[in-house]
């Protein structure tokens, strides 16, 4: 995926022979990812064709998708490019269990556990759910592993970092299989992470988080009822960024409690969840019921009073989410560990925000686009670098500036895009 997303930014696609010769590179890419599903449905018996979904190896589907993308970016505006990568990642994460399988016995595999009512919290809190051959995959845009029957979404890297938590060392000392097994998973995955992180900074957040997608729908609400959203101030935003930590910080330390759990699976007497940080999700509040419904919360456990609280604080929370998403814009990108993880490398990584101050005529219509409230982009008159810590590199800033090269992206110092005024 990367492969073939990379060079597609550092070869512009206006005026450079070079590019018209790259794009054979994701149209064969697409041929073999398309090949791959007919030969699928070609090895099924006749008597046994059906509609299986998109039968398809996982790799052919991510670099397939992003060939597609990547072919179509030259013909499509800027707005509807991104909405288009958008809703395709929203449509795997969401969809992705029952419209993508590996092959038939995959698919097959699935209804057999899905004639079977499975309390969907219950199996999550219990181990992890494992693909076909006997691997976790995680993709790199926030998955949940809460989507019932995930498909291809097992889980996010904050679930791993969780996992590695909660390792037995002294097993991983002893080399005992499973164990090692499971934190070579783990570190390769967090390592997988840092470096997209590197390479894209927080642009997962605003191209890819299926969170943020449901933010910009909620933005396209307001929009058209008239509703104005708050803009935290300065203070606010401090704020939510030392809330975010501390929240982060609370429920990592739960995690690392885990491993003490007794045969009552308690700590001190309390019930912990195996993912503390996952209860502070929207996400792990939002999949189960999109999965299954208000029948995928299942009732207060008897006297298990604080697995309860977790229970049915994930409802109280979901209804928090929801207003506070009403009320102001991307509010849980303000919290997300992940994003202020990513935001670490808005600085220093492979992209940056560029501005050109004498260009600038401080309209604000950079500052009035920005989901994220950032005034830094409109309020900067001497530096060029305004690549900012909150910026989720969703380039509606670019997208609007009225004064031509004002602002623009670069990715290792290769312009991959420049304001233009129409």
């Amino acid at each position: 995926y990367s492969g073939l997303v990379l060079p597609a930014l550092h070869l512009p696609r206006t005026r450079h022979t070079g590019y018209r010769w790259f794009l054979v590179i994701p149209a064969l890419v697409l041929a073999f990812a398309i090949l791959d599903i007919v030969r699928h449905y070609t090895a099924i018996p006749p008597a046994e064709r059906a509609w299986y979904g998109l039968l398809i190896h996982p790799a052919w589907l991510m670099t397939g998708l992003a060939s597609l993308l990547i072919l179509i970016q030259p013909i499509l505006p800027l707005r509807v490019f991104r909405l288009l990568v958008r809703l395709a990642f929203l449509w795997v994460l969401v969809a992705g269990g029952s419209a993508l399988r590996r092959d038939l016995a995959d698919y097959r595999a699935m209804e057999a556990r899905r004639t079977v009512p499975l309390d969907v919290m219950r199996l999550s809190e219990t181990s992890p759910v494992l693909g076909i051959d006997g691997r976790q995959v995680h993709l790199p845009s926030a998955p949940c592993r809460f989507v019932p029957d995930g498909g291809y979404v097992q889980g996010c890297n904050l679930e791993l970092f969780q996992r590695l938590l909660q390792l037995d060392y002294t097993r991983v000392r002893n080399r005992q299989v499973q164990e090692l097994g499971a934190l070579e998973m783990i570190l390769a995955s967090l390592t997988n992470l840092l470096f997209l992180s590197f390479l894209t900074a927080r642009w997962t957040c605003g191209w890819l988080c299926p969170l943020s997608t449901m933010g910009s729908l909620l933005d396209w609400i307001r929009r058209h009822t008239g509703f104005l959203p708050r803009r935290p101030g300065p203070a606010a935003q401090t704020a939510m960024l030392a809330g975010g930590l501390s929240i982060t910080g609370i429920t990592l330390w739960m995690a690392r409690l885990i491993p003490r759990l007794d045969a009552a699976g308690t700590v001190a007497g309390v019930r912990l969840p195996i993912f503390p940080l996952c209860k502070v999700c929207p996400s792990q509040q939002i999949c189960p019921m999109i999965g299954g419904g208000l029948a995928a919360y299942p009732p207060l456990p008897g006297t298990e009073w604080a697995f309860g609280f977790f229970r049915y604080g994930c409802l109280i929370l979901l209804a928090l989410y929801l207003v506070c998403f009403a009320v102001a814009r991307r509010l849980w990108c303000r919290f997300c560990p992940m994003g202020m993880l990513s935001g670490l490398f808005n600085r220093g990584g492979s992209f940056t925000l560029r501005k050109d101050p004498v260009r600038c005529n401080g309209c604000g219509m950079c500052t009035e686009a920005c989901p994220m409230g950032i005034a830094t982009i409109r309020d900067e008159l001497t530096r060029t670098n305004v690549s900012t810590y909150h910026c989720v590199l969703c380039l509606r800033c670019v997208e609007v500036c009225p004064r031509n090269g004002c602002l623009s992206l670069e990715h290792e110092g290769h312009t991959v895009l420049k304001s233009e005024f129409e």
